[in-house]
């Protein structure tokens, strides 16, 4: 097709140039524009690609010499984090050596920024042909064979091609808005697979930031790597409401916070209202054990958290009685004062985790937070936004704690009903979660109304009979 149709043309660019496999095949005969969002695959093009020159027999003596390292420090970053995943202790901690030393070099005037990817790139290589993994860096083998040596090879580049070529590192989007080109090649993820976290680490080295790392596959934060080619297009905007003010202000206060300076406040009250804390310590410490929970010891502490939040409605407060109360809900009584017992459970490492990755969420998407009920939104507005409604109010079958004494009534459930319904007929597309089977009882208004759409039942779980009369 190329030699047929593009005779006359001198630029090939490749916008999601991957592992620059297509662009290197056309490097003899076209100038070559090049573009990625990931930092190791932007170096591997600046090492293949660019124009810029090299000292080869220079960069050889530095890989030798990284072959050769045996008087090693006993730590570093990589070790800390990464011995015994995808390389061994030792390779780890070469790796550590290698990749700082590069940076040095470059700050100390002794490489040039091609160089520099020249031998970032050597080292990504060489950690990949021995990497224990499956082909990404998603999870590592844990009876995989460490033991191979870490060995950096010298590229084998074209330099005699590589004048006029361009390297980009941003998005494709906004990159097509200031280049021109004879031949565009657009193979863009087609899949959910995000890039950045199947190579992760490899990125990790690529940038020597040093950033902490999470779970079992030791992931950095990777919200910055995130392509929206891998999803549908992402809402501009994502709106949560609900009726209870006191939720409101606390997801804007959680919003307006660090992770970490809310885990300093939150760890300062815990030790202040002397209630356990199970992250530092067992359930032995406590005399409690896992199956009957911490409820006997915190039960005195929480009263007193509960009737301070109840006189302060400090957000802080508030946020504890869910992380130690029952089950971690929320329930207010006529008053307005929070009622719920104290539960099993702390702010223990699951929580952390989890409210970690929340956080995460609020600020790396455009969230806000408002109080208001559904019957108040403008219908004409959300067509005109072409918005999307998911809806999980209360249900009527079955008792949760925030139902409680009519939080949740009939003529809500007709109300919803009816503004959903008007929402279908200004093509306003939404989704409800709800129950239509509990304990024998039917919410027969539910099923009547459902039966009027043309609707798509979402279930992990592959329970028989899960039809029209479907439970859930």
């Amino acid at each position: 097709m190329i030699r047929t149709h593009c005779r006359d043309c001198h630029t090939f660019t490749d916008l999601f140039g991957g592992t620059g496999v297509v662009a290197h095949h056309f490097n003899d005969r076209f100038r070559i524009q090049i573009n990625d969002t990931l930092s190791g695959n932007f170096l591997a093009y600046q090492t293949f690609f660019a124009a810029e020159p090299v000292n080869w027999p220079h960069i050889k003596e530095w890989i030798d010499g990284y072959n050769q390292l045996t008087d090693m420090p006993s730590e570093n970053y990589y070790l800390r984090h990464f011995a015994g995943t995808f390389l061994s202790r030792q390779n780890m901690l070469k790796v550590g050596i290698i990749r700082d030393d590069i940076d040095a070099l470059f700050a100390q005037g002794k490489i040039n920024a091609r160089e520099r990817a020249v031998l970032i790139t050597s080292l990504l290589y060489a950690i990949d042909r021995i990497a224990n993994t499956v082909g990404h860096y998603d999870a590592f083998r844990r009876s995989g064979d460490l033991a191979k040596p870490l060995v950096l090879r010298l590229p084998q580049t074209q330099e005699a091609h590589n004048q006029g070529n361009q390297i980009f590192q941003q998005d494709a989007n906004e990159l097509v808005k200031s280049i021109r080109s004879d031949i565009v090649y657009i193979n863009p993820p087609y899949n959910s697979r995000q890039y950045g976290d199947a190579y992760h680490f490899l990125e990790n080295v690529a940038v020597n930031a040093k950033p902490e790392v999470h779970g079992v596959a030791r992931k950095m934060d990777r919200s910055h790597l995130k392509s929206g080619y891998c999803t549908q297009k992402a809402a501009a905007e994502i709106i949560c409401l609900d009726k209870n003010e006191q939720l409101i202000d606390l997801l804007k206060f959680i919003q307006s916070q660090s992770y970490a300076g809310l885990v300093a406040q939150l760890e300062q009250k815990i030790a202040c209202y002397g209630l356990s804390d199970t992250f530092r310590h067992d359930y032995d410490f406590y005399e409690c054990n896992s199956n009957n929970g911490l409820g006997k010891f915190n039960k005195q502490p929480f009263a007193r958290l509960r009737q301070d939040y109840n006189q302060s409605k400090d957000n802080l407060l508030f946020l504890l009685l869910i992380f130690y109360g029952f089950n971690n809900q929320i329930r207010f009584n006529q008053k307005g004062e929070f009622n719920l017992p104290v539960g099993k459970r702390d702010f223990n490492v699951s929580l952390r985790n989890k409210l970690r990755l929340f956080m995460q969420r609020l600020r790396t998407r455009h969230i806000r937070f408002a109080c208001q009920n559904f019957r108040d939104l403008d219908i004409e507005h959300l067509q005109r936004q072409n918005a999307f409604l998911y809806l999980d109010p209360p249900y009527l079958l079955g008792m949760a704690a925030y139902n409680e004494k009519g939080g949740w009534t009939a003529q809500d459930e007709r109300d919803l009903l009816q503004f959903l319904q008007t929402c279908n007929e200004h093509q306003i597309r939404f989704a409800l979660s709800n129950v239509m089977k509990h304990k024998g009882e039917t919410h027969q208004q539910l099923l009547d109304w459902y039966r009027a759409f043309v609707s798509h039942q979402l279930s992990e779980f592959p329970l028989p009979k899960r039809q029209l009369s479907g439970e859930a």
